[in-house]
This record gives structure tokens, sequence and C-alpha cells, in this order.
């Protein structure tokens, strides 16, 4: 995670800590070979945090799904990559905004979900280095709606909304969640005839990968002992009561960068009964689960900062502190030099 002695470091720290290439074979121009089918990541014992290395079964199975092929047939993306239309969601006009990229998506997952393949990707429209490290998303169902795509990365800027209100009340650890976005990839060939080939994609996320909480009131039993558990059970309260009672953001999940900056991914959300917000996801555990929440949540530092009424209900509307200016230059997604660490 050094910055490279050649002379092109310029001083700004970025978001994306130089890290060795995890897909060199994705390179602009590389002739090199995918790998193979990956064995599936083993699921973290009990006890211990998400992330931490494991002793490998004896036989682990391999994840085979493939990226949808190409019209040639061929899974890789070529040499010169293959051109994508990227969707990009604005939370505050609620509009989407169409632009095109270049990308390398590979043949095979490197990881999944209960939900999810996650292939690495190439961004060749970034500069050359760690900025083109990306993931794509896709789907294990064939026939999995359109729609979800897109309503995943609606919640993941609602999520970035109330992160970015969290900063500016100077908490002592800041946190931000990554872009998100959806890609169509015009060359691949759908599962379904009259079907798009849809990926999500974001930033890929160097660093030991926790998962906090879920979007049922489990907290991860390590938290009290972890450095950081304080900032995900805070933000996630905080997100109550900054909506008046009208949205939680939850499953909070990811890893803390060399700016000692939390960044996130892959939020979900449960609306009130009485929320204007319509969310449209499966993940909306509405009034249950965010009584699931309150439950187990038990208020710490960064609460009592934040000013955070206990519990789900509260008399009268919530104040929160004053904001603070901040040099977070979020658009660059980077702590500028002379930021608060």
């Amino acid at each position: 995670q050094t910055p490279p002695s050649d002379g092109t470091f310029n001083g700004h720290v970025p978001f994306f800590p130089w890290h060795p290439d995890p897909c060199p074979h994705l390179l602009a121009g590389s002739n090199l070979p995918a790998p193979g089918p990956r064995p599936i990541p083993n699921p973290p014992q009990e006890g211990e945090m998400p992330g931490s290395p494991l002793a490998p079964p004896a036989e682990p199975p391999l994840m085979t799904q493939t990226a949808p092929p190409l019209r040639d047939g061929s899974f890789l993306s070529p040499p010169e990559g293959e051109l994508v239309s990227k969707h990009s969601y604005d939370f505050h006009t609620k509009k989407w905004t169409v632009t095109q990229m270049r990308v390398r998506i590979d043949h095979y997952p490197f990881d999944e979900g209960s939900l999810r393949s996650v292939f690495y990707m190439k961004n060749l429209s970034k500069p050359l280095g760690p900025t083109q490290d990306w993931v794509a998303k896709i789907s294990k169902t064939p026939n999995e709606p359109e729609e979800s795509y897109f309503k995943e990365v609606e919640v993941h800027m609602l999520a970035d909304h109330y992160a970015k209100e969290f900063c500016r009340r100077a908490p002592p650890k800041l946190i931000q969640y990554i872009e998100a976005a959806v890609i169509e990839c015009h060359d691949r060939v759908p599962s379904t005839p009259g079907q798009r080939v849809l990926f999500s994609i974001e930033p890929y996320i160097h660093g030991q990968f926790v998962k906090f909480l879920n979007n049922f009131g489990w907290v991860h039993p390590g938290i009290i002992h972890h450095p950081y558990g304080n900032s995900p059970q805070a933000f996630a309260h905080w997100t109550w009561c900054a909506s008046n009672g009208e949205v939680l953001v939850i499953d909070i999940q990811g890893t803390t960068d060399h700016n000692n900056v939390d960044r996130y991914t892959d939020p979900q959300a449960h609306t009130s009964a009485s929320s204007k917000i319509d969310l449209m996801s499966k993940a909306d555990l509405k009034e249950n689960g965010i009584d699931k929440f309150f439950e187990s949540h038990r208020c710490n530092e960064i609460c009592s900062f934040l000013r955070l009424p206990p519990g789900k209900t509260w008399e009268g509307p919530y104040v929160p502190p004053p904001e603070v200016p901040l040099m977070i230059d979020f658009n660059r997604m980077a702590l500028p030099p002379g930021a608060p660490r």
C-alpha cells in the first residue's frame, strides 16, 4: 500500500490504496488466460470477525457460474475491453444518467453471496493503476427482474446521502459508501431473450472485509471488541433519527482504508409504515426489521455525541448537532491532505 516511487505520486492520497493487482489478466491488451473456477470463500466461524483468515476445508467447492457469454461465445472480455452503458443515480434529483465506459470482466467469479456472484472487473476508462480495479455483481437467478439492479443502487445512494450527513457532524470516525452503478453489456447474450445483461458495479475494496450488522437485528458478537465497532451501530441509529423515523439503513459492512475511513457497501434499508420512501425491495422488512434492530441495539458514545434519542420512538423533532465544515472531497472519494483523520 505504498505509493509508487517512480514520480507518478502527486501528493494526493487516493481512495484506492496502492495494492497488488488482483486481476492482471484483465489489463488492457493482456492476452493472459483467465483463471479457472475458484473455491467458494469460507464462511466465518462462530465468534470470529468476518474477513479474518480461516483454514480452508479439505475439498472446497468451486464457483462455476460464468459471466454471460459474449456474442462470439467467449466469456472473458476481449483484450481491448467492451463498451458498456453505465447507469448512475442521483439521490437528490432522483434521476438516472447514462454514460459510456470500457471494461473487462472476468470469466469466473472470485466471490459470491447468497444472491450474487462477484467478478473482477477492470474499468479501462480510468487511469492505469488501482483506480481501474472494480467488481461486477450479477444475480444467481437467471430471470432476476432488471428493476432489482436499479433499486439496489437507489438504496445504496440513499445510504450514501445519510453517510455524508453523518460525517458533517464531525463524528470521531468518518464513514463513506463507495460508488455504485449499473452497467448494461450490449455485447453479451442474456439468458432470457428480450432482457438486458446487467451488472451492479463498484470499486474493488482492498483490505479486511467485515460485516457488522445484518438486516434482522443480528450484531456480530465481536463488534464490542472491534476498534471501530461503534460507528456502524451509531450510523444505523442516525439514519432512523435523521430521517425522522422514515428509514433505517442497515446491513452495515465494509472495511477501513489507509485513511482510517470506514468504506461501506451493499446496504439494505427498512422503511416505516408512515414512510414516504418506497424502496420496492425484498430486503425492506418494514416495521419488523426496524423493531429487530432496536431490540439488539445498545447506544454507544457516538450515539450520545449525535444526541440520538434512545429507542425507536421519541417526543418532538430530532435536533442533530450543528454541521461542521470538513475538508472531505466526496467527489474524489478521498481525504485531501490536512483533512481530519
